[in-house]
């Protein structure tokens, strides 16, 4: 679900940075969580998966066009973690500092 959203939010933008600036550019969307993004890649269905919405396939379909681009990060270098979770004051500093320096 979360993939899918950060999923629409990035095609909005590519399109809008087309539109304006004349820049083709294919998102890039890091997720930590591997299953999702096994999913978002491989178009086998199972049991597992048949309660997935219809709606929700789309992200499939975009990153088999390469319109997006899905990469696995590993959840300790998850920058997203730093505003949606409560965190150690050791793992905040480091999330942190990571950000700081690519500024």
């Amino acid at each position: 679900m979360a993939l899918g959203a950060a999923a629409k939010e990035a095609l909005w933008y590519q399109y809008w940075i087309k539109e304006v600036f004349n820049v083709d550019t294919i998102p890039v969307i890091y997720g930590d969580n591997q299953s999702a993004n096994c999913l978002s890649k491989n178009d086998l269905n199972h049991q597992r998966t048949k309660h997935i919405d219809i709606t929700h396939h789309f992200l499939r379909d975009h990153v088999y066009n390469k319109r997006i681009d899905i990469q696995w990060i590993p959840t300790d270098k998850q920058q997203a973690d730093l505003l949606t979770k409560a965190l150690d004051t050791k793992q905040f500093s480091k999330l942190r500092d990571q950000l700081i320096t690519k500024v």
